[in-house]
């Protein structure tokens, strides 16, 4: 340590003066030599003095006033020494005279011991503070399992307070025991054989003196002197309370949708897998599964807002959870507006599908929301009855099949799975991949069929009519492959190549003066005439290929125009942009008037089960001639499809039909044979 600073007080000056110098020549600072204490107090005060040299003059006065640091008495006489009391405030008597490296070590060891003893006393203080403030439970054992000392926290723990714990039997303070046998739970013989215990595997309660038990983690350690010996033990308490209820919070979160309060698509799987694992063993054990969709639900969160629609699926839960019976029946939902039930023991296919029929039936009444206002909804049923050991991938598969058919056939079914539905599935899904391989491989094909004028007996135009050049050798019709195309939306991309190529044939007719005025008809699907870049795509068609507008014509099936608000500006904005619009399969649909009247057409297609029933059956004959009557009376042209006889055309010439098309005249062709056909044919 550093020169220690010394101040001597001492009634008679003379008596220390040797001391002061021989203090000061072995290199100590001798800060003052006082005679009063009241000086002395005063320059304690004011500066820093690590020791205070005083006689035994002024015992007294320093017992009344404590000195801040360490006091050594001075003693001319051993006897004197001898004959002093134990001050609590002296450290040590010296007694003079006494050699300098003698008097300068002994100095410098009362110094240290002093320090340390306070940095000893701070460091205790700061434990006592830090054990009083912390949440877990902290108790000092000696060898013997006494209690010898305990923080706050344990004292709630525990409902011992401080002084009756001390010196107690900690296993009578610290009642702990296990969750699976009820058994005392005894930690401390261990640690007092100096092995750590940390928190035990499995569920510990540490039960108060008023009974309450806390869930618990503890944690022992040994306490060891230098030599290795035990010395007692540590033992920490940690409330586990919290720690499991929020466990148990975000365990149940795991389990359970957010806003209905019902089990999740996850909870849902796991009681399925306990019922395929009870079904092992039990033969005779059968259930049922139900995913149901709600119709059109997208259209209440759109048009009314997602507060309205949570409000109804929380209405929906409430509705499916009266439709259970059987204590293991469960309803869940997975997502959106789709959810799931389990129906528990239930024996046959009727009981399954009255099951189903009692969840439509719960639809039936209407939902209701702010301001008294009523909304009804129907829901899509997929069934799945398990009565033998299946995956549960199986069983999840074949409900989605199920409710996909459903929602596929007509809102507000119930489709039940069978063996069928997923072979038509797989079948669907194989051509679907195929399809998808065949737009990049570039496997389709155009075909013309041509159009011809029946008053000049000459062809004006075709109808381009697609081909899928399968692998296998064979051209597959559009029937075979149109469906999916237009359910999967690979239609969107099939028919802007459709689209591409119909204008660089017809551009590249401007060049022959036979052919430059000929048209090309091309089908455009619902969802392509719905689409939003319809027209910016025909719009980039003209700037790249030079054809008049005219001479391209959209076909339109009746199905496309069901959605009468969107296609009537789309039609107008076609209709302005100079194409001509035909309506294909005209009069096979429901509201055929209302088309003719509301959209800007140019042409009407005669359906072919029209022209080929004509000479047959009166009916059809007066539907045909009624459908020409009125085209004539509008002042659109008509085209009859379907003509395979010459019959065929004298009928329609004499009612005066327009056009035709069909393999009287010509089987489709390839559409860079179509020039070739026109020139023979004309």
């Amino acid at each position: 340590m550093s020169n220690p600073r010394i101040l001597i007080l001492d009634h008679t000056p003379t008596s220390t003066q040797d001391l002061s110098t021989q203090l000061t020549a072995a290199g100590c600072s001798v800060m003052a030599h006082l005679n009063t204490w009241e000086a002395a107090a005063y320059l304690l005060g004011e500066q820093s003095v690590d020791l205070v040299l005083a006689t035994l003059h002024f015992v007294p006065q320093i017992n009344q006033q404590p000195c801040p640091v360490p006091v050594v008495y001075l003693s001319q006489t051993t006897e004197q020494a001898t004959q002093m009391p134990n001050q609590p405030t002296a450290i040590d008597i010296l007694t003079l005279p006494i050699s300098t490296e003698s008097l300068v070590l002994t100095l410098k060891t009362i110094i240290e011991r002093s320090n340390l003893t306070q940095r000893l006393s701070r460091v205790e203080v700061w434990m006592q503070t830090m054990l009083a403030n912390v949440s877990d439970g902290v108790v000092a054992i000696d060898q013997r399992g006494k209690i010898q000392w305990i923080n706050p926290a344990a004292e709630h723990m525990t409902g011992w307070d401080y002084r009756s714990a001390l010196q107690q039997d900690f296993n009578q303070v610290v009642v702990i025991r296990s969750s699976l046998n009820d058994q005392r739970i005894d930690v401390i013989e261990s640690a007092l054989r100096n092995e750590p215990v940390f928190a035990l595997p499995f569920e510990r309660y540490l039960h108060a003196r008023d009974g309450h038990a806390t869930s618990i983690t503890e944690h022992v350690t040994p306490l060891l002197n230098n030599d290795g010996q035990n010395n007692g033990a540590i033992v920490i308490l940690r409330d586990h309370t919290a720690q499991l209820q929020m466990e148990e919070a975000l365990y149940y979160q795991s389990l359970h949708d957010s806003l209905t309060g019902l089990p999740n698509r996850r909870s849902f799987q796991l009681h399925l897998s306990r019922a395929l694992e009870y079904q092992r063993h039990h033969h005779d054990y059968s259930f049922a599964i139900i995913l149901l969709d709600i119709d059109e639900f997208k259209m209440v969160n759109d048009g009314l807002g997602y507060h309205i629609g949570d409000t109804m699926l929380t209405e929906i839960a409430q509705r499916l959870r009266r439709a259970l019976y059987l204590p293991g029946d469960v309803v869940a939902r997975f997502d959106g507006d789709e959810f799931a039930i389990f129906f528990d023991r239930l024996p046959d296919l009727p009981a399954a599908f009255n099951a189903a029929q009692r969840i439509r039936q719960l639809f039936e009444d209407p939902f209701m929301i702010e301001n008294g206002q009523e909304i009804f909804c129907n829901v899509s049923i997929g069934l799945e009855l398990i009565t033998s050991e299946v995956p549960i991938e199986t069983v999840m598969r074949n409900a989605d099949l199920a409710l996909y058919r459903a929602k596929h056939t007509g809102r507000g079914g119930i489709e039940i799975f069978d063996q069928t539905l997923y072979a038509n599935f797989s079948t669907r899904l194989h051509n679907e991949t195929a399809l998808r391989l065949a737009l990049q491989r570039q496997e389709f094909r155009l075909f013309a069929q041509p159009i011809i004028d029946f008053e000049h007996s000459h062809c004006t135009g075709f109808e381009i009519l697609i081909r899928w050049a399968h692998p296998d050798g064979r051209l597959r019709s559009p029937g075979q492959f149109l469906d999916i195309a237009e359910e999967t939306g690979l239609i969107i991309p099939l028919g802007w190549w459709m689209l591409e190529v119909a204008a660089e044939q017809l551009a590249r007719w401007q060049a022959d003066p036979m052919m430059q005025h000929m048209t090309l008809a091309i089908n455009l699907s619902p969802r392509q005439l719905l689409h939003s870049q319809l027209l910016p795509t025909l719009k980039s068609i003209f700037e790249r290929y030079q054809f008049p507008r005219q001479q391209l014509h959209l076909e339109i099936t009746e199905g496309a125009l069901l959605n009468t608000e969107r296609a009537e500006p789309i039609l107008n904005a076609l209709r302005n942009f100079g194409l001509h619009l035909h309506i294909d399969d005209f009069g096979t649909g429901y509201s055929s008037l209302t088309y003719l009247h509301r959209f800007p057409l140019n042409t009407i297609k005669i359906d072919r089960s029209f022209i080929q029933a004509a000479l047959e059956d009166q009916r059809s004959l007066a539907i045909v001639r009624t459908i020409i009557n009125l085209a004539q009376t509008m002042q659109l042209a008509t085209i009859a499809e379907g003509i395979e006889t010459a019959e065929h055309i004298q009928v329609l010439r004499e009612l005066g039909c327009q056009a035709g098309q069909g393999y009287f005249f010509s089987p489709p062709v390839p559409l860079e044979q179509a020039a070739d056909f026109s020139l023979s044919l004309n």
